[in-house]
């Protein structure tokens, strides 16, 4: 509900405002000071002030990884009556995103050795939950090709094919991947491999520019729509559930002069994995609340020796107040997406075409803006959709 003004802001392009209102939110030293530095982190990354909001999300990444430390009075009222009273930790997969956001900030600041580090720890972290934790969780396609595109920019082709790869065997259904894979193999001189793809994909054919000095690269990274939002489940108010976001806005065109446009191609579901790894965890919940409905029954209990009636009394209040923990980052989008298109070396007006499932406009587009493309470099651009 604390979000609600800042996000209004946020769909009606107010980014300033969504900043100002989430500030003094997330400067508070609370227990729920981490689900407010995601939403600063993300308003702040929309206003274009990446620098600020990479200081935001370390913050965020370092307050979610601090050992946990609860009173003993905060930990006995989030059995006796709800989650909301102990300090918000982060779901697993929130503690990923921060490094995703982050490496999209090192991006749009040209710092592209800084944003191939954050890749490389979302997908550390990763593996750190599925070794420590035993969760089902697989290595990230969105750090994978980030990275792959970082390795590319800096001439390090076989580094880049790799992760194009790597890239392939997460999520083999994003149709970039097929040129990216063909066009690394040769440069990184992999001829075995180039053999590969090219009888997997005969449709692809060499195109001369992938030969050109003095091309470089204009990249959209597109974030398409809201993530779920979580609320109490309808069947059990105790319990949060994670539930889709709808969307008009679905895919988009990069638009780059009088070039032709390129569509984008989702790389990352945001919905999709995180209600899914979400539901994966909820076992743990479900018993943590079982164990709070026995605390409760022995706490009415003692107090129903002394007085029946406010034995009952209490019980009654304890059950009622037992509300699911809806907190979460609530201004994550749907989907990762990305557009290329490969130009000479120069100047270029940049702007993109929101479209619905129907490849119909959508009316949301980015502002046009003006692109330096460096020979041989990739030059960034960070799209959000929010209607």
């Amino acid at each position: 509900m604390k979000v609600s003004v800042a996000r209004a802001n946020l769909v009606n392009g107010n980014y300033e405002s969504a900043v100002k209102s989430l500030e003094p939110l997330a400067k508070t030293e609370d227990k729920d000071q981490l689900v407010y530095l995601f939403e600063y982190g993300t308003a702040l990354q929309l206003a274009g002030d990446y620098k600020k909001s990479n200081e935001v999300f370390q913050r965020a990444d370092k307050l979610s990884t601090i050992n946990d430390y609860h009173s003993i009075s905060r930990i006995t009222g989030s059995l006796l009556f709800n989650e909301g009273m102990v300090q918000y930790k982060g779901e697993h997969y929130e503690k990923v995103l921060i490094n995703a956001f982050s490496a999209i900030n090192y991006l749009m600041l040209d710092e592209l050795d800084e944003a191939n580090v954050e890749a490389r720890r979302l997908n550390e972290k990763l593996q750190k939950y599925k070794n420590d934790a035993q969760l089902p969780y697989t290595q990230s396609p969105l750090a994978r090709y980030l990275s792959a595109m970082i390795w590319e920019s800096n001439g390090k082709f076989d580094d880049a094919y790799i992760d194009y790869e790597e890239t392939y065997k997460l999520n083999p259904n994003i149709p970039l991947l097929r040129e990216d894979l063909i066009r690394l193999a040769k440069k990184a001189k992999r001829q075995e491999a180039l053999k590969k793809w090219e009888r997997e994909f005969p449709e692809v054919t060499w195109r001369k520019e992938w030969d050109e000095k003095n091309y470089g690269e204009i990249v959209l990274v597109y974030q398409q729509g809201w993530g779920p939002v979580k609320r109490p489940n309808p069947q059990n108010f105790s319990f949060p559930m994670l539930f889709s976001s709808f969307s008009d806005t679905k895919h988009a065109n990069l638009i780059v002069d009088n070039f032709p446009p390129s569509p984008t191609s989702e790389i990352y579901n945001i919905s999709e994995v995180t209600i899914k790894t979400f539901n994966d965890q909820i076992g743990e919940l479900i018993a943590k609340r079982m164990g709070a409905h026995v605390v409760k029954a022995v706490a009415a209990d003692q107090i129903r020796q002394r007085n029946e009636g406010l034995g009952n009394l209490a019980y009654l209040v304890m059950r009622v107040a037992d509300q699911a923990d809806t907190r979460h980052w609530s201004t994550l989008p749907e989907s990762f997406q990305i557009a290329r298109i490969r130009v000479p070396a120069g100047t270029y007006n940049v702007t993109t075409q929101g479209l619905t499932q129907t490849n119909q406009p959508s009316g949301e587009f980015l502002p046009q803006t003006r692109v330096v493309v460096r020979p041989r470099k990739f030059s960034f651009v960070n799209w959000r959709s929010v209607k």
